[in-house]
């Protein structure tokens, strides 16, 4: 049973150990049932090409070890990945 709290992630580039994952494992162990999406819209406007690291937008591997790991902790059965 999924509960009525929604938790929307914005997966940056070159964040998935660091910050992503991190975020998951927590929600999982601590908020079962929680929908958990996956947001794969960054792109880098404005001044992020001064930042090495954001002045990119997410390669395919980057979206699919998200969405991977999503499944993995039984977040978002289904819904990981959706919003494209």
């Amino acid at each position: 049973r999924r509960s009525e709290l929604m938790i929307r992630h914005l997966v940056l580039p070159g964040h998935l150990d660091c910050c992503t994952r991190p975020v998951m494992e927590w929600t999982a162990a601590h908020l079962p049932g929680t929908y958990f999406n996956l947001m794969f819209q960054y792109r880098p406007c404005h001044r992020a090409r001064e930042f090495p690291g954001l002045d990119r937008a997410l390669d395919g591997e980057e979206m699919r070890a998200a969405a991977e790991l999503a499944a993995t902790l039984g977040l978002g059965a289904g819904d990981a990945g959706r919003e494209r």
